[in-house]
């Protein structure tokens, strides 16, 4: 056992999913966690908000103890998600798997180390959802220590059923189809089938009918928290885990634990009799053999240093999966993604019938509204598009390279800038497709819509790629840590967000004034712009010494 507590100590040092790339002080940590935190307060506050009333509203209707099991499979159900695509670059992907192969460790500790720490980075988003769900149900329900036992135990236990059943199915896929055990084929195919499962759940979701809430309106109608019963075939431990925590029922919370513990034990079964098998050759990549002939070099030095630099940048992007699936096609998705809700969420409503052009044409304030509307999509596509924000982080520890070439660090990042500006800028005009699909409206509005969400796009990449550069993650284990560990994105799309909190609000309290007030963001955005402007080429002089 004294292996096992080294590994799992070595795994923690190391940061096998840490935020930071290890060369920031502790006290800035601090100072980024506490940002941060400040940040998630408004989300924290609505999620205890629809616990507290939901808790009172089902509370009528002798359901209340049916939000609990929501608020578990809701956390079960993420948990799980986001655990598909991250559990193979941990268990097969990382650097450190090649050195722990060849140590007389068994297969299962190298597994349950690494299970430790991703048990322990989802206690974060647990915490966000549970607690206030908790917190909701003592101020409406009422306390009991029996409650707030078991509460703690399932709080601390939750993550590992979810965690080890994408741990059993990554193993399984590893072992069994060898066409997997290619790092960069893993990668891009893998990435695209969780965006298209993830498309699938949502439209399927969208167009549920009534008969499939048959079984849920018995036990509506039965009253007595009846709903609790009914559980899920991807996480049978829930009805458990929700009466055992509504009730303080001691008998449920053995029967939650005993399913948790056979979960463990067969992720222990197959880690020692799949996972080697598995991980042996599976840091392996695929490369290509074409030569580099003397026309494409001809043709490459009579193009632009600029263009030169942006070419390649959309190559790293779209020749490596990670980034491909998690910058571009994510981006490129979202307009989809937003549509299928809002079109099965419409269905059977005419809003072309309903909204005229006539009366569009005739509303107040009209261009000021798209404008605005324009600015709000800009920072939204812009906000969850990571290109910029992972500008210099996906360098990694080739990020020399961008210190000894002859091109100036300032060309350099501006062909970053405009790689993730172009991308963002897709991703917003193709938000005019449903428009047009749900509304018929003057075409001078999409004209207003473009040359605000251009605006606000430009503003959020360029706060990204500056965020970046004053906090770049160049050490990392894998692909996958250059973005989705990186707190960088997470910063950006909190200011995306509050600027379009603020912006909305503004427009709302302020209606009658609405051209006055457009002006007034579009003059706002423009002196940010050119604030920031500056602050790139200062930035710029730093990376050259920070790199």
């Amino acid at each position: 056992m004294n292996k096992f507590w080294s590994l799992v100590r070595v795994q923690f040092k190391c940061g096998a999913i840490a935020a930071t790339d290890g060369t920031t002080k502790q006290w800035k940590k601090i100072l980024l966690y506490l940002f941060l935190l400040i940040c998630m307060l408004p989300t924290l506050g609505m999620i205890a908000v629809g616990f507290y009333y939901g808790f009172d509203m089902m509370r009528m209707l002798d359901q209340a103890g049916y939000l609990m099991n929501i608020g578990f499979l809701i956390t079960s159900f993420i948990i799980f998600l986001f655990s598909i695509f991250a559990i193979p670059s941990i268990y097969y992907f990382s650097k450190d798997i090649d050195h722990l192969l060849v140590l007389p460790i068994k297969p299962e500790w190298i597994l349950t180390s690494k299970l430790m720490v991703c048990i322990f980075y989802e206690y974060l988003f647990a915490a966000a959802v549970l607690i206030p769900m908790y917190g909701s149900y003592v101020m409406q329900i009422g306390f009991s220590f029996f409650s707030l036992i078991a509460f703690v135990v399932i709080f601390l236990t939750l993550p590992i059923y979810p965690l080890v059943l994408s741990s059993i199915l990554t193993m399984i896929v590893m072992r069994f189809v060898p066409f997997f055990n290619n790092r960069d084929r893993f990668n891009q195919i893998g990435g695209i089938i969780v965006v298209a499962a993830a498309l699938a759940l949502s439209f399927w979701m969208q167009t549920l009918k009534t008969g499939d809430f048959d079984v849920i309106l018995q036990a509506l109608i039965d009253g007595n928290n009846s709903l609790m019963q009914i559980g899920t075939v991807l996480f049978p431990f829930v009805p458990a885990a929700a009466i055992a925590c509504f009730n303080g029922d001691f008998l449920q919370l053995l029967l939650y634990a005993g399913i948790i513990v056979l979960s463990f034990a067969v992720f222990l079964i197959c880690g020692k009799f799949l996972y080697f098998k598995g991980a042996i050759g599976s840091s392996e990549t695929s490369h290509s053999r074409r030569r580099f002939d003397k026309k494409q070099l001809h043709s490459s030095m009579h193009r632009s240093v600029f263009r030169t630099y942006l070419s390649k940048e959309f190559k790293l992007l779209f020749r490596t999966p990670v980034f491909f699936t998690n910058c571009v096609l994510t981006a490129i998705l979202m307009p989809l993604v937003l549509s299928i809700a809002v079109f099965t969420s419409l269905e059977g409503i005419n809003l072309k019938a309903m909204i005229t052009p006539q009366m569009i044409a005739h509303l107040p304030n009209v261009w000021a509204l798209a404008l605005v509307i324009g600015f709000l999509i800009g920072l939204f596509m812009g906000g969850i598009n990571m290109i910029s924000a992972t500008a210099i982080s996906r360098e990694g520890t080739n990020a020399y390279f961008m210190k000894y070439i002859p091109v100036p660090m300032m060309t350099q990042v501006t062909a970053k800038l405009a790689c993730g500006t172009l991308i963002s800028l897709i991703s917003a005009w193709l938000m005019l497709i449903p428009f047009h699909l749900l509304l018929s409206y003057p075409i001078y509005l999409d004209l207003l819509i473009i040359a605000g969400s251009t605006l606000s796009t430009i503003l959020i990449n360029v706060f990204a790629i500056i965020v970046d550069m004053l906090r770049p993650k160049l050490v990392w284990e894998q692909e996958t840590a250059a973005v989705k560990q990186n707190l960088n994105g997470v910063i950006s799309m909190m200011f995306s967000i509050l600027l379009a909190v603020v912006f909305g609000t503004l427009l709302y309290k302020a209606w009658e004034y609405a051209a006055i007030m457009a002006v007034i963001l579009l003059i706002a955005q423009v002196g940010i712009l050119i604030a920031l402007y500056f602050e790139l080429k200062t930035a710029c002089r730093r990376l050259i010494e920070k790199i």
